[in-house]
């Protein structure tokens, strides 16, 4: 479904083709079936004689539907929202977006929990995210600051992430293991020129390695030094400097200037030494 209900996708089964062709026409337009198959027939050089079947988001106005049994007398008709009989497209739109909306995470997590790999999640520890957290299995990182649960997660074809939350408490100490093990799996550590270390990982969740049990430990060796600041803007990116060096100044900065707000994981620093990481912002 296209998140925009302004604009009504028809979908076209050609005989013989196994993709339906798709075209789209302004959804409160009278002919905007009408006006997908021109698309089509553009694209496509199909006759109405080829369908067999067709899908409208939205419900197709008496004059489309005259112009659907003329074209394509044969055609099977679907469709998944009815146009208002009040005229009240804006309220129209709004139900139907939050549909859409609904459908597409439904989605998601389904992809997530076919496909997808089980990896640690860092949350904040603040009154947003506090009911939801509770909610799951948890392993605090950071006291009254950081925990980490698990999460099946997914690439959708779309290049979005789909994310399904891990509920067993039973086994969460079990599967955590498991997790951290996917999560190191191509997890790198580069050191740039300034000094800073930057972790990258294919996928999602870099930042979660602060969960890792030997995180502070690894970190000092690397920098031979005593003491470290952490850097975590978004879930996905994760720097570490010596305390008191010039970059780790700039990480106040980098952390307070982030443009993420997602539920589970605010922008957050941390400084500490080999054994054990405080939280310094928020």
């Amino acid at each position: 479904m296209d998140k925009d209900p302004s604009s009504n996708l028809v979908a076209f089964r050609l005989a013989g083709v196994e993709r339906p062709a798709i075209g789209q026409g302004r959804t409160r337009d009278d002919d905007a079936v009408r006006q997908a198959w021109h698309e089509v027939q553009r694209a496509h050089r199909a006759t109405g004689a080829q369908v067999v079947e067709l899908y409208s988001e939205w419900e197709p106005s008496p004059a489309d539907l005259a112009f659907i049994e003329h074209e394509f007398p044969e055609a099977r008709l679907t469709y998944s929202f009815e146009r208002p009989s009040d005229g009240d497209w804006d309220a129209a739109f709004a139900e139907a977006y939050q549909a859409m909306a609904k459908a597409e995470f439904e989605q998601k997590v389904r992809h997530a929990e076919e496909s997808g790999e089980l990896l640690p999640v860092l949350w904040s520890v603040r009154p947003q995210s506090g009911p939801l957290l509770q909610a799951l299995p948890f392993h605090e990182v950071v006291p009254g600051g950081l925990a980490v649960a698990l999460a099946m997660v997914a690439t959708t074809e779309r290049g979005t992430v789909g994310v399904s939350h891990f509920m067993d408490r039973s086994t969460f100490a079990d599967r955590l293991g498991e997790a951290f093990g996917n999560l190191t799996r191509g997890l790198r550590v580069d050191a740039l020129d300034n000094g800073v270390l930057s972790l990258r990982r294919e996928g999602y969740f870099v930042s979660s390695a602060v969960a890792l049990p030997d995180f502070p430990q690894r970190m000092t060796q690397l920098l031979e030094t005593e003491r470290i600041v952490v850097a975590i803007p978004d879930p996905d990116h994760l720097l570490v400097a010596a305390a008191n060096s010039r970059p780790a100044a700039e990480f106040g900065r980098i952390v307070r200037e982030s443009q993420h707000s997602g539920t589970e994981l605010a922008p957050t620093l941390l400084e500490g030494d080999a054994a054990t990481l405080i939280q310094t912002y928020p």
